[in-house]
């Protein structure tokens, strides 16, 4: 007869360390796979968004998992998600009342395609130039005035000129696809975790 014996509290002490030496592995795979999620998304914007600003590419952020919370999420910070929401569902934007969304019309825009700053007050600075509406039922905006004619055109209407539009509201097309990007991206990343604890395990083995 033979008795096998182990030390029972040298392997539960070993197999302690080893859950905590798990944990942090995985925590660590996930936040790999969060990190590269977030590098995807962002990439995905110069894509789905036409010339979007750095602001915006500024807008994912990651909230890292830790052992005891092996869960990483990437998100859209305030600011940002404010508009992006629209873009990703679909939707309306409203404006508060003297706070017009603006849409330039044969205007220079900068890198981004917005309104420079001081260009609305170029505008109005013109002497041709004036803000409202140039008859009933127009849209509201910064018009130019009509030259007047001469010659054989002096008998045609004259037209205002619109410069830029005031918008009260923006209707949106679902555009963005952040959670397609972000899935798409997640699963081409999984082996992170699985490469990780198997690293773990090879460390552990002895030989």
């Amino acid at each position: 007869m033979i008795d096998i014996r182990t030390n029972a509290g040298r392997v539960s002490d070993a197999l302690g360390r080893m859950s905590a030496k798990l944990e942090r592995v995985v925590a660590r795979g996930v936040n790999d796979i969060a990190k590269a999620v977030q590098a995807h998304v962002t990439a995905q914007l110069d894509v789905r968004i036409d010339k979007p600003t750095p602001f915006t590419k500024r807008a994912y952020r990651i909230a890292y998992a830790a052992p005891g919370s092996l869960i990483a999420r990437v998100f859209a910070q305030e600011l940002q998600a404010a508009y992006l929401i629209k873009i990703e569902t679909g939707g309306t934007t409203h404006v508060a009342p003297g706070k017009p969304l603006l849409m330039p019309f044969g205007q220079r825009t900068n890198a981004n395609g917005n309104i420079p700053r001081g260009a609305i007050s170029r505008a109005l600075a013109r002497p041709d130039a004036f803000a409202g509406r140039p008859g009933p039922g127009s849209q509201p905006g910064i018009w130019r005035r009509p030259k007047a004619k001469r010659g054989a055109a002096a008998g045609r209407p004259a037209r205002s000129e619109l410069l830029i539009a005031f918008l009260r509201k923006r209707t949106h097309k679902p555009q963005l696809h952040f959670t397609e990007d972000a899935r798409a991206a997640a699963e081409r990343n999984t082996g992170k975790v699985a490469d990780a604890i198997q690293a773990l395990v090879n460390a552990s083995i002895v030989p």
